[in-house]
């Protein structure tokens, strides 16, 4: 059994192809001159221009003839070779018809003695297993197998792309003992095979190690019992690289990118798709950059001045795919993400003999993760420790110090939660994304802070202080749960809340801090201080922050505010596409960045000011006495100082919240046993809430009651919406760290909190409801939707729909059709990201799961879930198969995508091939895949194309199955959308909201599955024009005024 995403799909594309009459014969249509630059290999008559083992080869009456027999058998393989010439990149066509045994044709092969040959061979067969396979005789063997679609990796593993038809629908097509019409063709790294006008095996061969791009032409027979295959009608065509495979390798013109007034853009180069795609970038000793491919070497950059001649140079070692490097003098640090070297993790290179070369590799510190939300950024701090950034998918090291600043993190969720309802992320449990440091002298490594999502770098301003620009989850959009990207302040053992699902934390709970700035949607990537760019003064004062979904850089200016700072922003570089990975600031004060990323189109460039600006610049006077009373207080952070409670205590009561912070947590590293009774004994306002806050923290479940005690002296009514929140919160702690509460204190509590509720008051009323509905409160239903009505937004209004759902007390069936209609009408109603609905169907399960029998059967009417939206439904019409589209094919054509283009049709092949089926287009589509309405902000039209023809090229994590394998050999390939410690509940159909649930104990293998879940050939139906008008209408988000469609 295989339970495939792709099924619905697959039967789409299969439904498209059947339809054409063509294809259903077995022939492709011919194109117009289909024979235009063959030349045939054979005579008909001889084997001139063939050199082999006589005794066994033949030619007469058009046919070249090899046969062995009983007694004339031969030990080994023989092959005739073709002496006229090599191929490189060409097209072969032939007839065969083999009578018995196995034979094939070798190209881009090697000769070896006696008619020896190794290399890619063309398989035939007169069995029923091999005919058509891509095979390497001597070599890897079977490369790729009947109605496959594989890519061999740099590494040499084997990534089946797609699974296009089954080994028997292709036998199928081939005759026995009769002709049959093979065409081999070899472009690049691309090998495709077809015969009698279906394809059946096409290879990606990455391998350069073993990959071959020229070599012999030959003929097979194989060594074994007596054999006879026939050949006729041999005929070659080589294909010109520079016609067959144009030069796409030109990323974004500076013309089309914007910088402010005074600034000038230079692009210094276009990265050939040999050299990957640059993510991360960093300046050596003496002045040159180095840039890392994400899945590949290292490059180091010179000839950066004016007038120089920019030179590239592949780094001679073997390591790369850093998503993070530094230099701590003449040492140089990377963060390996992938499976470079050993392995992702901390690497120190040396060059022991100052040749410019780095002969020493050294591994530090093994890292548990890879991926997009892997390990990413180092930086150097003003201590002179490394900082190591990592995403939410890694492991924290084992080996971190107990001592370190942050600690004692777990997920504290007062209601049950929900995971995402496609499954990303799920069951990553808490600190989610964090930073460490270590000593590059030695010693352990310290959990500085943690609670990010996906932070991919970090810098640290002049004054010593660490910021980070941070991802959102843009599937959460129109939920109370979604987090903006936003920069960070990281201070010591700071916490920002990130937890799986709708666990989040609000950044009003006293438990997680603030950000400085949040700016909206995009994918967070580089981060650096202009401080040291010839720049004017303003920019140099700012913080810069780079977004790849919507290409662009913003510059962002601090302001101090307490020990902290706020922030204002402008947009500095914006460019269509300019997916934006890294920045630096060269040795010659230039502003430097890259683009690329997930293999696409890469690129250097330069920023330059007309009016720099040299003056020195100071650290902000304001705050810095805060900022200064801060650091002292983080400097007892993992100490075993018995005077940090009499330093830190005084400072609970601060008016500003980071100091606050930073003294709370001083005194959680002393034992609570020292300090316990002083929290309980505490009355300064604010003090006494820190105090309590971290007794709830730290303390023991024999705690519970003096916490409770003292919380009930606190007049709620009396607070303000901060200490209201803070005090909320340490009874949830109180709950869930150090003990349940019996039924005796949640009638006590709910008693003196519902006539609180509603207070007006947003933020608060949020975190009340949420305590009425665990204290199981029977007021707090019908009050939560009475608010809902008044309530001006979804996020606000889908609060109280969800924590209702946990509510068992309180209901009516008047009361529970109000609830279940919301839930019924929202989705037509409200519109959010790519997990929306999915959330909405969760809660209404959830809620669902709680009613009775009689209660199901009244509420019938308003149980029945939503139909599947219009966009979803089954294509207008039934396209015929056109071409098997290439890249390659459209490449020259590619540039009239940006004029004179038809939207209707664009818009109707969007449609027509159902995209909207699985993705958001503006405020339409689905949400099983990426979200496509700034897909021109991100891509090259070249980066998109391979996109919608080669769908598996790159995966991100986001939309990556996994393949479980069970004990009995069934095979699910699916999101993993809930996961526990014996079961795990696997969605196998993007379209359907059924799941399967497996257990853990019968798996006996789990990986990633390299197979994206759009399938290719999609536009194999249309025609080259409706392909560009496609491109054009993705590319302008859907905007009929775009000047594409000028005419």
């Amino acid at each position: 059994m295989l339970g495939s995403p792709f099924a619905a799909a697959r039967l789409l594309l299969l439904a498209l192809l059947v339809a054409s009459p063509d294809i259903a014969r077995g022939q492709a249509p011919a194109p117009a001159n289909d024979e235009e630059g063959f030349a045939p290999l054979f005579d008909g008559k001889t084997l001139n221009g063939w050199d082999g083992d006589l005794r066994l080869w033949s030619a007469s009456n058009g046919l070249l003839v090899g046969r062995t027999t009983a007694e004339n058998p031969i030990p080994k393989n023989t092959f005739l070779v073709w002496t006229a010439g090599w191929v490189g990149d060409f097209e072969l066509r032939f007839s065969y018809r083999i009578l018995s045994g196995n034979s094939g044709v070798q190209y881009r092969s090697k000769l070896h003695p006696e008619w020896r040959v190794t290399g890619y061979q063309a398989d035939i067969e007169a069995g029923t297993n091999y005919t058509g396979i891509v095979y390497e005789e001597g070599g890897r063997g079977i490369m790729t197998p009947r109605g496959e679609v594989v890519r061999r990796t740099e590494r040499g593993s084997s990534v089946v792309e797609d699974r296009f038809a089954k080994p028997e629908f292709l036998q199928a097509q081939i005759k026995d003992k009769d002709w049959n019409h093979y065409v081999v063709r070899a472009e690049g790294e691309v090998l495709t095979h077809t015969m009698n006008g279906v394809m059946i095996a096409r290879l990606i061969d990455e391998q350069s190690t073993h990959a071959a791009r020229e070599g012999i032409l030959a003929l097979q027979l194989h060594a074994g019992p007596p054999m006879e295959v026939h050949f006729k009608e041999l005929r070659l065509k080589h294909l010109k690289r520079s016609a067959a495979l144009p030069d796409p390798n030109q990323a974004t013109p500076a013309d089309a990118i914007q910088v402010p007034p005074g600034f000038a853009v230079e692009r210094l180069y276009s990265v050939p798709r040999e050299q990957g795609s640059w993510v991360s970038l960093v300046v050596d000793p003496k002045g040159r950059l180095i840039a890392s491919d994400q899945y590949g070497s290292l490059y180091r950059i010179s000839g950066l001045g004016d007038g120089e001649k920019i030179a590239i140079e592949k780094l001679a070692i073997a390591i790369g795919e850093a998503q993070g490097m530094l230099f701590v003098g003449d040492d140089f640090y990377l963060c390996v993400n992938g499976g470079a070297a050993q392995g992702s993790g901390v690497y120190r290179l040396r060059d022991k003999d100052r040749d410019d070369r780095y002969e020493e590799i050294e591994l530090l510190k093994k890292l548990d993760g890879d991926g997009e939300h892997g390990p990413h950024a180092l930086a150097l701090g003003p201590d002179g420790k490394i900082y190591v950034l990592a995403g939410n998918h890694t492991q924290i090291p084992s080996e971190c110090a107990p001592s370190s600043p942050h600690r004692n993190y777990q997920e504290d969720q007062l209601l049950p939660r929900n995971p995402d309802g496609r499954g990303h992320a799920t069951g990553v449990m808490a600190p989610g994304g964090w930073i460490a440091r270590f000593d590059p002298a030695g010693g352990p490594w310290e959990l500085f802070c943690a609670g990010m999502r996906n932070t991919y770098d970090v810098a640290f301003s002049p004054e010593g202080e660490l910021f980070g620009f941070d991802s959102d989850m843009e599937w959460d959009i129109g939920t109370p749960w979604y987090r903006p990207t936003r920069v960070l302040h990281h201070s010591s053992a700071s916490e920002y809340g990130w937890r799986y699902g709708t666990g989040k934390w609000p950044q009003t709970w006293p438990d997680s801090l603030p950000s400085v700035i949040d700016l909206g949607e995009g994918s967070p990537t580089g981060v650096v201080f202009g401080t040291q760019a010839r720049f004017p003064r303003r920019y140099r004062e700012a913080l810069f922050v780079a977004d790849w979904t919507f290409g662009r850089i913003h510059a962002v200016w601090l302001q101090p505010r307490g020990s902290s700072f706020t922030a204002t922003s402008e947009v500095f570089v914006q460019g269509r596409p300019l997916a934006v990975t890294d920045m630096a600031i060269g040795q010659d004060g230039h502003f430097y960045f890259a683009i690329g990323g997930r293999r696409i189109q890469s690129g250097l460039y330069r920023v330059k000011s007309f009016v720099p600006d040299f003056a020195p610049i100071a650290d902000a006077e304001s705050g810095k006495k805060e900022r200064a009373e801060r650091r002292a207080l983080e400097a007892l952070h993992g100490k075993d100082d018995v005077a940090a409670l009499e330093k830190a205590w005084p400072a609970l009561d601060a008016d500003d919240r980071f100091l606050r912070w930073a003294a709370r947590v001083a005194v959680e590293h002393r034992p609570a046993a020292s300090w316990k009774a002083r929290a309980l004994a505490e009355q300064r306002p604010r003090a006494r809430l820190e105090a309590l806050l971290a007794l709830a923290r730290c303390g023991a479940a024999e705690d519970q009651l003096a916490l409770l005690a003292r919380l009930a002296e606190i007049d709620p009514a009396a607070l303000g919406d901060a200490e209201l929140i803070s005090w909320l919160r340490i009874h949830s702690l109180a709950f869930v760290r150090l003990a349940p509460p019996n039924e005796a204190q949640k009638q006590a509590l709910g008693k003196r909190l519902n006539p609180l509720f509603p207070s007006g008051r947003s933020l608060v009323d949020r975190d009340l409801a949420a305590m009425l509905v665990y204290l199981q409160h029977p007021a707090v239903v019908a009050k939560a939707l009475a608010l809902v009505e008044q309530l001006p937004s979804q996020e606000e209004q889908l609060h109280y729909i969800f924590t209702l759902r946990s509510a068992e007390r309180g209901w009516n069936l008047p009361l529970r059709t109000a609830y279940f209609s919301w839930l019924g009408f929202a989705p037509k109603r409200f519109k959010g990201g790519m997990s929306f609905e999915l959330f909405l169907e969760q809660i209404r399960k959830d809620a669902e799961a709680k009613l009775g029998t009689d209660e199901k059967l009244a509420l019938a009417d308003v149980l029945q879930p939503p139909p599947p939206p219009a966009d979803a439904a089954a294509p207008a019409r039934v396209r015929k198969f056109v071409k098997s589209w290439r890249v390659a094919d459209l490449l020259p054509q590619l540039e009239a995508v940006g004029s004179g283009r038809n939207f209707e049709s664009g818009r109707a092949a969007f449609v027509e091939l159902q995209c909207l089926a699985c993705h958001r287009f503006g405020d339409r589509g689905g949400s099983t895949g990426p979200t496509l309405g700034n897909v021109g902000g991100r891509f090259s039209r070249r980066d998109l194309l391979d996109a919608l023809l080669e769908p598996s090229k790159v995966i991100s994590d986001q939309y990556q199955n996994e393949m479980l394998v069970t004990s009995w050999d069934e095979v699910f390939v699916g999101r993993v959308v809930a996961e526990d410690a014996t079961t795990l509940e696997l969605k196998t159909h993007p379209l359907d909201p059924r799941s399967e649930k497996i257990a853990k104990k019968d798996l006996v293998e789990r990986k990633p599955s390299n197979v994206s879940p759009m399938p290719n050939g999609l536009l194999d139906v249309l025609s080259a024009e409706e392909i560009l008008d496609l491109l054009a209408y993705m590319e302008s988000g859907g905007d009929p005024a775009a000047p594409a469609f000028k005419r």
